[in-house]
Order: C-alpha cells, then structure tokens, then sequence
C-alpha cells in the first residue's frame, strides 16, 4: 500500500468512525462501517458491525448478507448458511450464499439445486458457473463438469476456469489431443499454472505413445 493510499484508507476509517461515535444508533453508520471492515478483510469486526446493523434494523437484508459472506471467510459455514436462509427481502444474493455453504459443506446436490435457482434469475454468473465447474471436479462428476464449463466458455472465451474443466474431462476419458489444446490455452493465459503444464505434459505423453507404440508382426501359418 503506498502511502497515499494508505492516507486515504486511514481518512475513510477515520470518518466512519466518526459517524458511529456521532450516531451510535444509526443502522447505516454501522452498515457502512462494516462494508469498509469486509474491504480490508477483518471479517471478525465486519461481522459484529453487520450484527449491529441488523440489531437496530433487524429487516436489513443487505447487513444480513454482509454478515453471512463474513462466516463464510471465518469457515463458520453452518452459521452462514441460517444467516442466508433468514434473508427473505434479497432472494437473488440469498440463494448464491446459499449454495456457496452448501458446497463447502459438501451437500452438493442442495448446492446445485440452489445454484440453479441463482442461475434462472442470473444466467450469465461467471462466478456462479466457475463454482459448479469445481464442485462438479471435486464430485467427479464429469458430464456436468463438461456442461457447465462449455456454458461459462460461451460466456468468457478466456476463462481459466472452464478451459480447466474441459482440459480435466478430456484427460479422464483419455482424448490427449482436446486436453492438449485446452492446456495449451491454459499456459497461455497462465503461465504459472504448474499444473496446466503438468496435465499438457501428460497429454502430449499420451499422443506421443500412441504413436511410437509397437505394431504387432503378423503371424506366419506354420506349414502342414
């Protein structure tokens, strides 16, 4: 952080301060202190500000969203999931926090259920779309892997993510020649991705072999 930057984030700190200590009952000092707190990733205090937020306002929908992203960053999946569950007012946010609790507490099927719900109102969530991609992987669940890494592709021709699912099906059903370019697209927009360039290894291994494996000599009749 350079020291302009920090300037400016210690006068921003200053000034929500300033407005609670000025109005300590004020559901909007609170909210917007506890935005600032999740910005610089202090999720613990983000989370008491929402909670506060939500004590003066308890129909404050947007502080209880709030508070459900910071459990999620403090692992307090459970919780989070209640918290979003308890958001009526903003069912779009709601089922995307949802289904970001049910799938870290590994209830993929709830999750996916519920990302298809996010998904009819939001079909063009990138975000929504790169989760399935992973859930499905970790699921082994290739067919969807597939479809909804296809779908993102369609979206964002560059996204790392869908090419990475498409790269991950080729290799599981043995096409080296698909994963190979969906690797090489990989390294290309990631040149650090270590295990892009593993994978692109073994799929060029596996097109290599196919090649340089021996053919059997056909067989002489033995004579009568």
């Amino acid at each position: 952080m350079t020291d302009a930057n920090h300037g400016e984030w210690m006068d921003e700190a200053l000034g929500h301060f300033s407005a609670l200590m000025a109005d300590p009952e004020n559901s909007d000092a609170h909210f917007n202190f506890a935005i600032w707190l999740q910005r610089a990733e202090q999720w613990d205090a983000a989370a008491q500000s929402f909670v506060r937020a939500l004590w003066i306002d308890p129909q404050r929908d947007s502080a209880r969203i709030g508070l459900g992203a910071c459990l999620l960053k403090m692992n307090r999946f459970e919780e989070a999931l209640a918290t979003f569950n308890q958001a009526a007012s903003a069912p779009g946010p709601a089922w995307f926090g949802k289904a970001v609790a049910l799938q870290l507490l590994h209830r993929f099927e709830e999750a996916e259920a519920a990302y298809e719900v996010f998904l009819a109102s939001e079909p063009n969530s990138e975000e929504t779309l790169a989760n399935l991609i992973a859930m499905n992987a970790q699921a082994r669940d290739l067919e969807h892997v597939r479809e909804y890494a296809q779908k993102l592709l369609s979206l964002a021709p560059q996204s790392t993510p869908a090419l990475q699912g498409l790269a991950m099906v080729a290799l599981e059903r043995r096409d080296n020649h698909a994963a190979a370019r969906y690797c090489d697209r990989i390294v290309q927009l990631a040149p650090d991705c270590l295990e892009a360039w593993h994978n692109l290894r073994i799929a060029l291994d596996g097109i290599l072999s196919a090649f340089t494996s021996p053919t059997p000599e056909a067989s002489i009749p033995e004579g009568r």
